[in-house]
């Protein structure tokens, strides 16, 4: 998939301790051989004076998914948690009150998170997003 300048995407971080993770972005210019310049939302540099920039291979980009909202999450039901200014891939091993525990495979965490900083896994697949076995568009 080609992006475009300007357009608001997702970059999996693949460093380890964030396998898993997908951090909003915005793409700044596309470069030679599938890679493109993105300016991250949420990261800042070394300095902390502007926000990361950072060259990216296509492979690892992909479109925001469409907001799904969801009023619960079941037991084993895959979801994305929002922390260190990113979202986290894990799965729904319970829940006491208002507050969702959610494992992380990566690093082998459980943490509790409120629904509101929650939602549903979605996978970007074929040009489609996937939630389980059905696809959109």
């Amino acid at each position: 998939m080609r992006f475009k300048r300007g357009q608001s995407v997702e970059i999996a971080l693949k460093e380890e301790g964030f396998q898993g993770s997908y951090y909003a972005g915005i793409v700044l210019t596309r470069l030679q051989d599938n890679d493109y310049i993105v300016e991250y939302k949420t990261l800042v540099n070394d300095e902390e004076t502007r926000l990361l920039r950072d060259v990216i291979n296509g492979v690892d980009i992909r479109p925001v998914p469409p907001e799904i909202k969801v009023s619960s999450f079941g037991l084993c039901e895959k979801a994305d948690a929002y922390d260190n200014d990113g979202w986290w891939s894990g799965t729904v091993t319970g829940r006491k009150g208002v507050m969702y525990n959610v494992y992380f495979e990566g690093c082998r965490e459980e943490i509790a998170y409120p629904l509101f900083r929650l939602r549903l896994h979605q996978e970007w697949k074929g040009g489609k997003w996937v939630v389980g076995d059905s696809e959109m568009v």
